[in-house]
């Protein structure tokens, strides 16, 4: 959907072919374009010699790519809805556009210009790779959806048909909603100048709807924290599904499209039920991209609130060595990768190893020159002998695993940890050891035989700073 072909792209392309690489362009116009317009197109075309190189076709795009169409790579620059295109029928034109590129065989990559992304969640696509940048007067976003990935079309849920609008919200829901609003409000620049679009959006700023609500890209989950027991159940459950409804009215799907991680009173432990599909996606975090499952588990892959640690950590790291216990996904490791440093990352589930190995070829870090450890870390640690320029040690609070042979508390075993952790840090290193234990008391044997400093307060970004007791963190080194 183009008004005239850019003179950088005839040239890009008159410079390949000269090159003795076979180009073609294939250029579909959209049939409101006009006859003069279409005209100058094809003469640029002719002038640049690449008339057997590029085609031009004028066509509505609503009845169909031509059949005789075969592409690798296809770019479309739909309306927007402001200048050109009725806002209202924009939806379904983007929903048949994704339609037709699930039809189209061959083809390896699909683009979209548009200064509307939430229009694309009507597509039948999912996990595209986002850039963001200024067409004119308009800020767009152009996403990538990889066509080869099964994930890309894998897992569809049904096309938005019934939203909840703002004007059809009861009092508690509005409520809920008037803060989402808010606090994106506050978030916008920030999350823009960061390259951030995975955060949390509300985290119990009302306490009687006490749910965290967390932005995955395009996609909402919704994660509600459990009620006190003197709640009654039948008001636990009304605002529960009023909070889903703000969500629903804010993020303009419906509530059947959002990912919703309820906890049920039961007996015994509570605990999440856990879904028997998977929801794949991918999100940016700085200039990486970091692959997140929104149905399967409880956490997705990805520790929001430890983001300005992995911001720190690549920072100062360089082309050292680089330590990552308990690493589940292993961020933190494909972040300092990426910094240039060698890394090693140690946890005991084969499922998260083999996520962060596909964290790092996603984003072109070949994972043959980094270590994927499976071992349990309190065992692991006791034989290890390789010294490191910057380790990160973040335990989970208990683990009764069965491939321990005694239970974890990170309370009763943090000195233990520490101290070996410790016997492998380079003597101008940094340990940063961090947990979400809200009772947690730092030992004083650890700050008598250590330079530790707290950095819990500089490591909280601002979408959490409604819940700064989120996790600690300290910076603990040698004493010189």
């Amino acid at each position: 959907h183009s008004d005239v072909i850019a003179k950088e792209v005839l040239d890009e392309a008159k410079e390949r072919f000269s090159n003795g690489q076979r180009s073609y362009l294939g250029t579909i116009v959209g049939s409101e374009v006009s006859n003069k317009a279409l005209q100058a197109a094809q003469r640029g075309v002719s002038k640049a010699g690449l008339k057997n190189q590029i085609s031009i076709v004028k066509n509505d795009i609503t009845e169909g790519i031509p059949e005789n169409l075969k592409a690798d790579v296809i770019l479309v620059n739909p309306p927007y809805g402001k200048k050109v295109g009725d806002p209202e029928a924009l939806p379904t034109l983007y929903r048949e556009l994704g339609e037709q590129m699930l039809a189209l065989e061959g083809a390896k990559l699909f683009a979209v210009i548009t200064s509307e992304p939430e229009l694309c969640r009507y597509m039948p696509l999912r996990s595209p790779k986002l850039n963001r940048f200024n067409n004119g007067e308009l800020e767009a976003t152009f996403l990538q959806f990889d066509l080869t990935n099964p994930h890309t079309k894998a897992n569809l849920r049904a096309l938005p048909t019934e939203v909840v609008t703002p004007d059809a919200l009861g009092e508690s829901a509005r409520v809920v909603y008037n803060r989402m609003k808010k606090n994106y409000r506050g978030l916008k620049a920030w999350l823009k100048r960061e390259g951030i679009d995975a955060y949390r959006l509300y985290d119990a700023d009302i306490p009687e709807f006490s749910a965290a609500i967390d932005v995955y890209g395009d996609q909402f989950v919704v994660s509600e924290y459990a009620a006190p027991k003197t709640i009654p159940e039948a008001v636990a459950k009304q605002r529960w599904d009023a909070i889903l409804q703000a969500v629903s009215a804010y993020a303009d799907v419906p509530v059947s499209s959002l990912h919703t991680k309820a906890r049920q009173r039961q007996r015994g432990r509570q605990q999440y039920q856990q879904a028997p599909e998977e929801f794949r996606t991918f999100v940016t975090e700085f200039d990486c991209e970091v692959e997140v499952e929104l149905e399967r588990y409880l956490d997705t892959g990805l520790f929001l609130d430890h983001r300005p640690l992995r911001r720190h950590i690549a920072n100062i790291i360089g082309n050292g060595k680089f330590l990552n216990l308990f690493s589940y996904t292993a961020v933190a490791s494909l972040h300092a990768a990426k910094a240039g440093a060698t890394t090693t990352s140690v946890d005991m589930s084969n499922t998260y190893l083999e996520w962060a190995r596909r964290n790092f070829e996603r984003n072109k870090i070949d994972p043959r020159y980094h270590d994927f450890v499976r071992a349990n870390c309190l065992e692991w640690l006791q034989m290890a002998q390789t010294k490191y320029d910057v380790i990160m040690l973040d335990p989970p609070t208990f683990s009764n695993s069965k491939r321990m042979e005694d239970s974890f508390d990170v309370q009763k075993d943090h000195v233990f940890l520490i101290d070996n952790a410790m016997r492998l840090l380079q003597p101008e290193g940094a340990l940063f050891f961090s947990n979400n234990f809200r009772k947690f008391k730092l030992d004083p044997k650890i700050t008598e035989k250590y330079l530790v400093t707290d950095l819990s307060a500089q490591s909280i970004d601002q979408d959490f700073k409604r819940n700064p007791k989120i996790h600690s963190l300290w910076e603990i080194q040698h004493r010189v």
